[in-house]
């Protein structure tokens, strides 16, 4: 008797723990079961930075995914929340899952050094003076000077830009005395476009510009401008701001500045160190075989994924093929999709920078996809998702994708709902 009753106690156990992993409701019906191991053919977690690739469940065994990246590219470390370089051919795994990006270049050169920008007025500059937010001694002091009623500022960088294609300028700030800063920028025109940024708390941003969080204390504060075309040079300025940007200095105040970076693009991708010359990093390619792990005939996909910036046009897929995509971002209202090559399935519209769970579900003359548990979406499919030999994994997406899971049955309605909940 006490063996039966560790026996079913430990299969309790294994329920809850699978059940956890999924992060489900304790009020959800489903709970005490396995019901959703049923048919599960792939399961990929994406969110072990020391085993990135790790396979849980596969037909093709633990080697199942396959990366590329030809370059080396930075992401933010989930356990020591410092800005880390990952070597070319290396998946980066963030807080969020997965980070999977396009190609861009930063055409600012020496990222981490002020001493290259055309210089400060009515402040003072101090090289490599504070940990950066790599956790190196690599940021840079703007300090204002004790000049009554006047500006404290630094002129930035003098930039190279193709002519009219929109380019986002960012760069990271940390407040010391001085907690609100004005990047303004200047077109190639020019054109001025600028915005207020308040450094306290989640940061606020005043105009167009975009502000998040970034590691050890710093803010990433960006402003996105269309080049122009002209004389003009373009570059970004940096005033410190007591309330107003005209104030009396107090000799000590000010922000410290890293990691500067100008790309093409309406908002800032993950950081690309410079020194020199302008620098690429490669987009990622995330990948596995659909042979025994997915069928184009019936199936269900999930995913937990966020976007970290919406792309305005643009198809963001999280799981795609050659001709199909199972579960993307359709640039129409930036709603999440599915399209089986013949017909567009589109629910609910995905914000930027907010994770979602997403399911979809496909089999016989119908399909259907679900976000956070809420409306199941239906239509019709063609009876076949036109699949290829492997299967993409946020192509070109900006942002993340963790704990992809797909079977070989479609799911019901309350099952799309209980597991994205």
């Amino acid at each position: 008797m006490k063996r039966l009753f560790a026996a079913i106690l430990a299969s309790a156990v294994l329920a809850t723990t699978a059940f956890a992993d999924w992060n489900l409701s304790p009020k959800n019906k489903w709970i005490g079961s396995v019901w959703w191991q049923n048919g599960l053919t792939f399961w990929a977690p994406l969110d072990d930075p020391a085993s990135p690739l790790k396979v849980n469940k596969s037909a093709a065994g633990t080697t199942a995914l396959s990366f590329t990246r030809a370059t080396s590219a930075t992401y933010v470390h989930p356990t020591t929340g410092l800005i880390t370089t990952a070597a070319s051919g290396q998946l980066r795994i963030e807080s969020n899952g997965a980070l999977i990006e396009g190609q861009r270049t930063n055409v600012a050169t020496y990222s981490d050094n002020i001493a290259t920008w055309i210089g400060p007025t009515h402040a003072t500059t101090i090289l490599d003076n504070a940990i950066g937010p790599d956790g190196l001694l690599t940021a840079d002091y703007l300090m204002e000077d004790n000049t009554a009623t006047t500006e404290h500022y630094i002129s930035g960088q003098a930039l190279t830009m193709d002519d009219n294609v929109t380019y986002t300028v960012s760069l990271y700030v940390k407040p010391n005395g001085r907690t609100s800063v004005l990047l303004d920028c200047f077109s190639k025109v020019p054109t001025e476009y600028y915005s207020y940024f308040t450094l306290t708390g989640s940061g606020t941003a005043t105009g167009s510009g975009i502000i998040s969080l970034g590691p050890n204390g710093y803010y990433r504060i960006a402003e996105s401008f269309s080049s122009g075309a002209g004389a003009a040079t373009p570059r970004c300025n940096v005033f410190l701001n007591n309330g107003s940007i005209t104030y009396t200095g107090d000799g000590v105040s000010g922000v410290w500045i890293a990691g500067l970076q100008a790309e093409i693009g309406s908002f800032p991708s993950s950081y690309i160190p410079t020194v020199a010359a302008a620098v690429t990093r490669n987009a990622d390619s995330l990948t596995f075989p659909t042979a025994s792990n997915v069928s184009g005939t019936v199936g269900t996909a999930y995913v937990t994924a966020d976007l970290n910036y919406a792309i305005p046009f643009t198809h963001q897929p999280m799981l795609s093929a050659a001709s199909s995509r199972i579960l993307y971002k359709h640039p129409t209202a930036d709603k999440i999709s599915n399209y089986d090559g013949t017909n567009l399935l589109s629910g609910v519209s995905l914000s930027a920078s907010t994770t979602y769970k997403l399911a979809s579900a496909w089999g016989g003359s119908s399909k259907s996809l679900v976000a956070d548990g809420g409306t199941v979406y239906s239509g019709a499919f063609d009876g076949d998702m036109s699949l290829t030999t492997n299967l993409n994994i946020g192509t070109n997406m900006f942002g993340h994708i963790k704990n992809l899971r797909i079977w070989n049955r479609a799911f019901t309605d309350a099952e799309l709902q209980s597991i994205t909940q």
